[in-house]
């Protein structure tokens, strides 16, 4: 339940980590129909210790209201022209 108030997924848990690698490059998701989703994986723990390999969700709130500003930013140019 904590991780999903995060919003964020362990996928693995790890005892040793063996090298750096950037996880983004190696593992993907995607939904049930193939698509690739749209948020990012990172390594927590230290090179040669134990950790977890963890999917963090996009806040579709944040996507809203970015898109919100910028229609609120364009209405007003419009309305000053």
């Amino acid at each position: 339940a904590e991780d999903l108030t995060a919003q964020q997924v362990t996928v693995i848990e790890f005892d040793r980590l063996l090298s750096d690698i950037d996880a983004d490059l190696i593992f993907i998701a995607t939904d049930e129909n193939g698509n690739e989703l749209g948020g990012e994986f990172s390594l927590i723990g230290e090179l040669g210790g134990a950790g977890s390999l963890v999917y963090t969700v996009p806040e579709p709130a944040v996507a809203a209201a970015l898109l919100g500003g910028l229609c609120l930013g364009l209405a007003a140019f419009r309305r000053r022209r």
